[in-house]
């Protein structure tokens, strides 16, 4: 069985933070529901109230490759 995963690092130069993570992720969940989401971010901040239930993971900058690594298994498994 094959998994899938997307991971993201939430800037995009062309949206405002909020705007470009929300959007994406909520197309994304729109074409693929079953789609595993973790999201890289160098923000402090919680996670934006309307994304709760769409990310399946957030892994705060500056980030551990081995940390990343045991995120990604643990969410494809």
């Amino acid at each position: 069985r094959q998994r899938q995963m997307c991971i993201r690092d939430r800037d995009d130069p062309d949206l405002d933070e909020h705007q470009a993570g929300v959007f994406f992720i909520k197309k994304v969940k729109e074409e693929f529901p079953d789609l595993k989401i973790c999201v890289l971010t160098g923000t402090r901040h919680p996670l934006p109230q309307i994304l709760h239930g769409l990310v399946d993971e957030i892994i705060r900058k500056p980030i551990d490759p081995i940390e990343l690594l045991q995120t990604i298994n643990a969410i494809i498994e």
